[in-house]
């Protein structure tokens, strides 16, 4: 009569004349007491092979690096091989399991194999088998664990999470500390040949461009200014001594010169200036914008900081590939943004940004006078 379920009978090994019914779609057998259907062999790994039903059937894989082996074939890790009535699958140095497909009698099934197979004796006979050791996987068995009875088992995720699971032994510092230790020599091993690799393509590359690219800049070149040091500077906070006239003068000003932000390039800078001018005046516990304010001054803070930014980074995109006249203007297309004569009270703005740009702009100037001599 066939099963409703395929089935493992195990044809050799310690569990020789055992049974396990596949009651899940996929199924994990190995060495662990956490498998579905467990292999009581030392030699074999924890999770050994996985069982998988697809459309055309059921496959078996090897998801150990031990391999397993399918009718007298070896396959390693990760070949998935369409089961049918009939084959053995053999892991570890004993087990060997008939598979039987669930529309199949398992009677005939392994009736068939005891026919090829004459030698293999038809009861089961006492035997002790090692041990389902809790070794690693490299591992040789440490003890023995008697089987009393054959038994027919199956996959039952409720029996298996209520059973207690024996924890694994864990390494000793020592095994763990080596096993480290040759996985970093391993890691930099591989950084210096990829390091090595890298230097000999950039090598060979400049060597192939040398006469065809623009003037390198020089290392006495100014540093670049990043999107940080910009917003940075532009919202250090100012010295003022609390006075609410003075408060409310400069929230004004801030907000006309918001209304014409368009109108000049500086008025950007002059709303955003006015805005932390108004919370300098203020008394340290009202230092708090008005909903309206806190927006506008996020949006122009925003506006201000992408403009700067955009025509610093062409100046300086400019000055590197050698085109100083265009540099030139880019970087006095910046200095728009921040004039100094508006900016001579905001430090933060006059060292950071103005200082970096002149000094740019020097630095410029002086290769188009080498250049000209």
């Amino acid at each position: 009569m066939a099963g409703v379920r395929p089935e493992l009978i195990f044809v050799s090994g310690p569990q020789k004349h055992e049974r396990a019914v596949l009651m899940n779609n996929e199924v994990i057998a190995g060495r662990s007491p956490r498998a579905d259907v467990i292999i009581r062999e030392p030699y074999v790994s924890r999770q050994q092979m996985k069982f998988t039903l697809i459309p055309d059937g059921w496959v078996v894989e090897s998801i150990s690096d031990r391999r397993i082996v399918i009718n007298g074939k070896g396959y390693r890790r990760g070949k998935q091989i369409l089961l049918a009535s009939g084959d053995v699958i053999t892991c570890g140095q004993e087990s060997e399991l008939l598979f039987v497909a669930a529309n199949d009698d398992p009677g005939e099934v392994l009736g068939a194999y005891r026919a090829e197979h004459p030698d293999t004796p038809s009861a089961p006979t006492p035997h002790t088998p090692p041990a389902e050791e809790e070794a690693d996987d490299d591992g040789p068995p440490t003890a023995p664990v008697p089987v009393e009875e054959p038994e027919v088992f199956s996959f039952d995720p409720e029996r298996r999470q209520q059973q207690a699971e024996p924890e694994e032994p864990e390494a000793s510092e020592e095994e763990v500390e080596a096993a480290k230790r040759k996985k970093r020599m391993r890691l930099y091993l591989l950084a210096f040949g990829v390091y090595a690799m890298l230097m000999l393509v950039v090598m060979i590359g400049l060597a192939g461009l040398k006469g065809e690219r623009g003037p390198e800049v020089r290392s006495d070149a100014p540093r670049m200014l990043t999107e940080d040091d910009v917003r940075d500077a532009l919202t250090t906070p100012l010295e003022r001594s609390p006075n609410a006239e003075a408060s409310s003068r400069e929230l004004q000003r801030a907000r006309q010169y918001y209304l014409q932000r368009n109108a000049r390039d500086v008025n950007r800078y002059l709303t955003v200036k006015h805005y932390r001018l108004y919370r300098a005046f203020r008394r340290p516990a009202d230092r708090i914008f008005l909903p309206q304010d806190e927006r506008k001054y996020r949006d122009v803070l925003d506006e201000l900081t992408e403009r700067i930014m955009r025509t610093y980074r062409d100046g300086y995109a400019f000055e590197k590939a050698g085109r100083w006249s265009r540099a030139l203007s880019a970087f006095n297309e910046a200095l728009d943004y921040v004039p100094s004569a508006d900016a001579y009270t905001d430090l933060a703005v006059k060292r950071v940004i103005i200082q970096n740009i002149r000094d740019h702009m020097a630095y410029v100037s002086k290769q188009m006078g080498e250049k000209d001599d």
